[in-house]
Order: C-alpha cells, then structure tokens, then sequence
C-alpha cells in the first residue's frame, strides 16, 4: 500500500497554515489542523484559525463519538480539527489522534494526500508515534484530593513518584498545577498500563506509511515582529468582543479553553483591572514565549527538514522536496 503522510510542523507565525495550502492544492491533498486551542467551537480569532469571513463548516459522513466531524473547505481544499467541540467540552491529545486518523484513512481512500499541520507537538506526536500514555483517562478522585495542593506540594509529590519524569519537564510545566497532577497521574498509572493500547491497527497503519516532516522556522527578531503583527491584526479583527460573546454564554475563565492564549488574557480586562494595550502587551509576551518552546519541542525530532522562511526560494525547494517523496512508491 503507498500510503504517504505529510506534516507541516513550527513555531506560531511561520506561515504553516499557508504552506500547507498551497501543498494540497498541488498534490490532491487535504489539510488536518494540529492545534490543541482550535478545536473549540466559538473560538476563532483568538486561535489564529484565519478562515475567510462567513465560511461556513461542512458536514462529513465521519462520526465521531456520536457526532458528525466537521470540515471547512477553503479554495477546494478540506481543513479538518477545527470546531471539535465545545468551550467546555472535555478534549486532549488522544481525543485528537482518534479523529486524525479517522480523517486520515478517509484521505487514503479517496487517493488524497492526508497534510497534518500545527504547533501543538503533542498533537503531531500522538499522530505518529503509539504513545500509550496518551489512554490513561484522568483520575477524577486524585485530581479532587490534590485541589487545594500548592505547586511545590504537587512537585515533591510528583518527584516521590517519577524524579525522572519531573527532571525532563520544562520549567513551564513544572510551575503548572494542571501539568504536574497529569504527570502524577501518569506516573501512578505508569506499571498498570495494557501495552496493547497504543499497538494494533495504529502500529500496522504506522509500519506502512511513509512520513514526510517539514519544519519552518525564522529568525527571532524577524518572528517577533510577525507575532506583535499577528496579535494586533486579532485584536482589531474583534478578539475582545469574541472573549465577550463566550462569556455571555456561560464559558468561564476557568475552562482550559478560556485559560489559552489570547483567552486568559482577557480576564483581568473584564474584570476592570488593566487595559486593552496591557492585554496585547501579555498576550504578544506569552505568545513569545510560546514560540520559543514550540522550537525547543520539534528541534528534539531528527526526522524533521528545517526550512528558514527568510532564505530565497525556500518555498520552491520545499515543493521539489515534497514531489520528490510524493512520487516515490514505498517498498517495505
């Protein structure tokens, strides 16, 4: 079977989306977002989901979990993993390897070229690679017995159970209450799980497909600037009068959802307390930050060609790379 997997992987404001667009549209292919904040329904200008004004979603004869899968289609090409589900719905990685791979054999079957694109590197490694601790559920009766924990309680918890696993954490999620109780909840778990799980047909379908990633990056200060950009063009597209509209529905800032980027920020501007030029100076900080760590999580993967945005015809040399493998039947 020539079965073939693009990824189109980076740092926020690379130009990912776009790329990737312009891939489908040459190789038959069909876009699949990895980006863990626009699955929500009702968020959009805050995720960066950049879809024309008044497209409306699709819906596909996919079902997932009782519910049709929607898709938006954007100059003849389908964008699935956007408006999964809603602001308070639960969704995590192994949610989004279902769905990826239902739209992914669906691509197969129509002879199409699957693109998963993203930033979300959790996403794009559940994808690719049979990670077992993505179908440990949560532990409803730990996360209420841990509630009132302080971080350094929840770390020293977390270093009796797996010093390992909290050395490898980054700084970030060592300060994040909500990271440190999943690690522990990992770590608990960690002798009790069916190694079966992960295997299977995702192995098979794994052993048979040929995976192409492409990386883009940019210079820092030139990213930077892209990031304040991109921010600014959200924020006077209607960002706060969306975070409005969500909060007039009853979402509220304690959701994962409302805690993301260009959500969170908006609180304490509800909340009378700081003004919209403090709310795009945090979020463009955070967003930064955010970058910084994305580079720092797909630099780890070897299999990844690194394009620099900056250098000249780096898009031309991205299609001849990818024509190059497309073409290529996969013998095994």
């Amino acid at each position: 079977m020539n079965r073939k997997l693009l990824i189109i992987a980076g740092p926020t404001a690379t130009g990912k989306t776009s790329l990737a667009l312009t891939l489908a549209n040459k190789f038959n292919g069909e876009l699949i977002s990895a980006d863990s904040r626009q699955v929500y329904i009702g968020m959009d200008l805050g995720t960066g989901k950049d879809l024309p004004k008044n497209l409306k979603p699709q819906t596909s004869k996919l079902m997932w979990r009782g519910k049709p899968i929607r898709y938006y289609s954007v100059g003849g090409v389908r964008i699935w993993g956007y408006d999964l589900v809603k602001p308070d719905e639960v969704f995590n990685a192994a949610f989004f390897e279902e769905i990826a791979w239902m739209v992914i054999k669906n691509t197969w079957r129509q002879g199409k070229l699957p693109v998963l694109v993203g930033g979300t590197g959790l996403y794009l490694k559940a994808v690719t690679e049979p990670l077992i601790t993505l179908h440990i559920p949560p532990d409803k009766k730990l996360r209420r017995s841990v509630e009132q924990e302080s971080v350094t309680e929840l770390q020293h918890r977390l270093i009796n159970l797996d010093k390992e696993h909290f050395n490898r954490m980054n700084n970030s999620d060592k300060q994040n209450k909500r990271r440190l109780v999943r690690a522990i909840e990992l770590a608990r778990n960690n002798t009790k799980v069916n190694k079966t799980l992960a295997g299977g047909e995702k192995e098979t379908l794994l052993a048979e497909t040929s995976i192409l990633k492409i990386g883009l990056k940019a210079p820092k200060p030139l990213l930077d600037k892209r990031i304040g950009e991109r921010v600014d063009v959200r924020i006077k597209q209607g960002a706060k009068n969306e975070v409005r509209q969500l909060i007039k529905q009853g979402y509220t800032f304690d959701l994962i959802s409302m805690s993301g980027m260009g959500y969170r920020h908006w609180k304490p501007y509800f909340e009378g307390t700081t003004t919209r030029e403090e709310v795009a100076r945090r979020w463009k900080f955070d967003e930064h930050d955010y970058a910084r760590r994305q580079l720092t999580w797909f630099k780890k993967d070897q299999a990844v060609r690194w394009y620099d945005i900056t250098e000249t015809n780096w898009q031309k040399r991205v299609v001849g790379l990818v024509r190059e493998w497309y073409s290529k039947l996969i013998i095994r």
